[in-house]
């Protein structure tokens, strides 16, 4: 009876140790994430340096599960209940071969896995920067360790699978310089006054407040058919979502004063996509 008594009572130590364990991974992985938050805001890396901020959120990602695993690892074997003796056992001695065999059933999830890795250290995109990925621009709030987020410009939210943003061709407007062009294309007949085009669109750009005084507008001519001419103005701001409303406003602009006036464009607007950085 003794003997089992100590049985029973060396039995609830293990169980004590064991969520001791449990509770202290939960504290080192709270630390680690309150130090980067810290170290993060202290530095503001979120504005000076999203490639940090990036690796440093993704640090945390892994440590979480770092963490975690080994953890419970230990508690199981420090239990020493047979069965959770045998899964702890399982956890450490087969993790390579299990994940050949889990690699192959979820070939996906862990592309998206090491592709979020790659991007976060690598960084194509990182949190903040704007970019346009198949036509499709916005600005990235989030690189998770399977999907990456992106806010569009009418503030849907766009998850990407991080393979996927991966394999695909991506403009970053951002992580060079964050300029961007505003693009407006009008097609004029030949009959058009196509110095009083010039005029309008230059000085609907200069007034604009988003305009950036270098490099200043320009407007070129830069095609012309048996129909009429392309004429092409390019004017710079700060960033791409300003870029793309500075655009809509000086279209708009334009064409009313062009409504106004004895110009006699008769034009028609390009379908290519306003705002972008041209080739």
């Amino acid at each position: 009876m003794d003997g089992l008594q100590v049985q029973d009572t060396e039995l609830w130590i293990r169980v004590a140790i064991a969520i001791a364990v449990l509770v202290a991974a939960w504290l080192i992985n709270r630390l680690i994430r309150r130090s980067i938050r810290h170290f993060s805001q202290r530095y503001d890396l979120a504005s000076k340096d999203p490639g940090a901020e990036t690796r440093f959120r993704m640090i945390a990602r892994l440590s979480m599960v770092a963490v975690y695993f080994i953890a419970f690892g230990i508690a199981f074997w420090i239990v020493d209940v047979e069965t959770l003796k045998k899964v702890s056992t399982w956890m450490f001695a087969t993790a390579g071969v299990t994940g050949i065999a889990i690699g192959f059933a979820a070939q996906t999830v862990f592309s998206n896995l090491i592709s979020g890795i790659i991007i976060a250290f690598v960084q194509p995109v990182r949190l903040g920067d704007n970019v346009s990925i198949d036509g499709q621009g916005g600005t990235v709030v989030s690189i998770g360790l399977f999907y990456t987020t992106i806010r569009m410009l009418d503030n849907r939210h766009l998850l990407i699978p991080n393979k996927l943003l991966s394999d695909r061709f991506i403009q970053n407007f951002t992580l060079v310089d964050p300029n961007s062009a505003a693009v407006v294309i009008l097609r004029l007949s030949y009959s058009a006054d196509l110095e009083a085009v010039r005029s309008l669109l230059l000085d609907a750009a200069r007034n604009h407040p988003s305009s950036l005084s270098e490099p200043e507008p320009v407007v070129q001519v830069v095609d012309a058919d048996g129909n009429g001419v392309t004429v092409r103005l390019m004017a710079w701001a700060s960033t791409q979502s300003e870029a793309v409303a500075m655009a809509a406003d000086i279209r708009e602009a334009v064409v009313s004063k062009l409504d106004e006036s004895d110009v006699n464009p008769g034009m028609m607007f390009d379908r290519g996509s306003p705002g972008s950085t041209p080739n």
